[in-house]
């Protein structure tokens, strides 16, 4: 919460919220997407395509700590 005081002087809600809300777009979007291919990434039957999207996934460190320290070290409290 004290990021979104920070946002915009005492007495302006509306634009508080505006700011918070460009602020966290970009973030959300990307965590949408992402959930979005999960849902056909994870329910997939054994077979060809299974092993192809195993194989890609440990190719390009899709769940590495590096890669996901977007979403799982954000702190919010840090955000300007």
């Amino acid at each position: 919460m004290p990021a979104l005081r920070r946002c915009s002087p005492e007495g302006a809600p509306r634009q508080t919220l505006r700011r918070y809300e460009q602020t966290r777009l970009p973030r959300v979007t990307r965590l949408q997407q992402m959930s979005r291919a999960n849902k056909q990434r994870y329910h997939m039957r054994d077979g060809p395509e299974q092993g192809e999207r195993d194989a890609a996934m440990v190719a390009n460190r899709e769940r590495s700590p590096e890669t996901m320290r977007w979403l799982f070290g954000f702190d919010a409290g840090a955000v300007d």
